[in-house]
């Protein structure tokens, strides 16, 4: 006998579940899935009005659900992991990205191939929960955040990278 689903069940009737969507950035492709589920009527099919707010540089989508005014949140996990053990209780639904979507660049005469060639150098990461990434990569290279390399909290764009104040940033 088969069990019915979300997928095989039929749509919803009555009020519609309020809910509000926090994502971590500004819209961009990454979120794009939430943007055509809404445009293509899948959260009205299961009964929800939902609203998707954009991030940005000051807005940490775990302290938004657990103040209050939305009920979901999008971050990486390093992030919601982080607030958990602070005791903040949130629960985390799904990772929809099988790897975290950070990445170091620098420029080829910067002679970096791989993390292990950071010793020594400036490496830029965005905080704000980003550089959690950033950190257990260090630990697999063996690397001290305080005495192997200098770490920069790098803005949110290139700057550092392009007039070469950095020797890696994050992208």
């Amino acid at each position: 006998m088969a069990e019915p689903t979300a997928a095989s069940a039929p749509a919803a009737s009555g009020t519609p579940d309020k809910v509000t969507l926090q994502l971590k950035w500004v819209a961009q492709a990454q979120f794009a899935g939430y943007y055509a589920a809404a445009d293509q009527g899948f959260y009205k099919d299961e009964n929800l009005d939902v609203t998707i707010k954009p991030g940005g540089p000051d807005i940490a989508p775990e302290q938004v659900v657990a103040s209050g005014p939305a009920e979901f949140g999008i971050n990486w996990l390093a992030s919601l992991l982080s607030v958990r053990e602070q005791g903040t209780p949130l629960v985390n639904i799904a990772q929809v990205f099988r790897n975290a979507g950070m990445r170091e660049l620098s420029w080829k005469d910067s002679n970096i191939s791989t993390p292990a060639d950071w010793k020594g150098k400036k490496v830029a990461v965005w905080f704000f929960g980003n550089e959690f990434n950033l950190l257990a990569t260090l630990a697999k290279y063996n690397l001290d955040k305080d005495k192997d390399i200098t770490l920069v909290q790098q803005p949110f764009d290139m700057n550092m990278l392009l007039n070469k104040e950095v020797d890696a940033a994050a992208a």
